[in-house]
């Protein structure tokens, strides 16, 4: 569904959105410190415009051996939800090719709950001021509700916490802020697949835990399907766009405190996209189970 009336914002987003932190470092190095990490910098500054994007995550990639020969680049715009993504191939010290729009493989793991009384998981893996004052807002305002909440931010924002955390039997909300694409959400320490949301995720929330993603491109299938039709969420709402910084992460919060506060989402979406949202933005909500939170 969509959502295109064009409505200006207040000025408690345009404050908000003022916040938005410049400290991080151009580049990330998720793996520590690389001995090839100038080179690697090098490269990327000649082959992107850097300066369209508020930071590089990089990933380093182990051969047989355990030797680091290629990379994989998270490229994060500085003005969207969207995520880019690169590889970057190597022979040891010797640059060979670059692959834009690469498509990492899944990494399926094994899931375990690590306390079966979690209702609510907030996730914002990113080390951005809005981002995290955001999540922690609708942290807060779940916990009001009496909903065990789970915070998953910066450093514990990882992998394998998120995916042990969604499978627990009591889940009733997500809330995400972070980039993402059709194929992939970003985490602290990498990614989640779509294969993993439609394999160790499948028929996992049984049309009983509303999803609120504020995350670009993440309504497009292949995420689109998988969270509907093989995960089975309640609701999901994401970003059919990319998502502007600053109106997007209020709208995606406004909506999931007005669901938590059991009003339908449909009707909390259009009056937040009406309160704070941008014509530029599209969002995507869908599922087949209860508009109500906790139904």
């Amino acid at each position: 569904m969509y959502f295109k009336n064009f409505f200006s914002l207040s000025l408690l987003s345009i404050f908000i959105y003022s916040e938005i932190a410049d400290a991080n470092k151009a580049f990330y190095f998720m793996n520590g410190k690389h001995d090839q990490q100038d080179a690697i910098e090098k490269i990327v500054k000649e082959k992107f415009s850097i300066d369209e994007y508020e930071q590089v995550k990089i990933q380093s990639l182990y051969n047989p051996k355990t030797q680091s020969d290629d990379f994989i680049l998270y490229l994060l715009p500085k003005n969207n939800h969207n995520l880019m993504t690169a590889r970057i191939n190597m022979d040891h010290t010797r640059f060979i090719s670059i692959e834009k729009n690469f498509i990492p493989t899944s990494q399926l793991q094994e899931t375990t709950c690590p306390d079966p009384s979690i209702e609510f998981i907030v996730f914002a893996p990113n080390d951005n001021d809005l981002e995290q004052k955001i999540t922690m807002k609708i942290a807060n305002a779940a916990e009001r509700q009496g909903l065990k909440t789970i915070r998953l931010l910066r450093e514990n924002a990882t992998r394998e916490n998120y995916l042990n955390y969604l499978v627990c039997p009591q889940l009733k909300g997500n809330f995400y802020d972070g980039n993402a694409n059709p194929y992939m959400i970003l985490t602290y320490d990498g990614f989640i697949h779509v294969d993993e949301i439609q394999t160790t995720l499948a028929n996992q929330f049984q049309y009983k835990v509303i999803h609120v993603w504020v995350a670009g491109e993440a309504f497009e299938n292949p995420m689109e399907s998988a969270m509907i039709d093989m995960a089975k969420a309640q609701r999901f709402m994401a970003g059919e766009s990319s998502l502007t910084i600053g109106p997007s992460d209020l709208t995606g919060a406004c909506t999931m405190n007005k669901a938590i506060l059991h009003e339908s989402i449909t009707d909390s979406l259009a009056a937040c996209y009406k309160k704070y949202g941008l014509r530029i933005d599209r969002w995507g909500l869908g599922g087949y189970g209860s508009d109500y939170f906790g139904q």
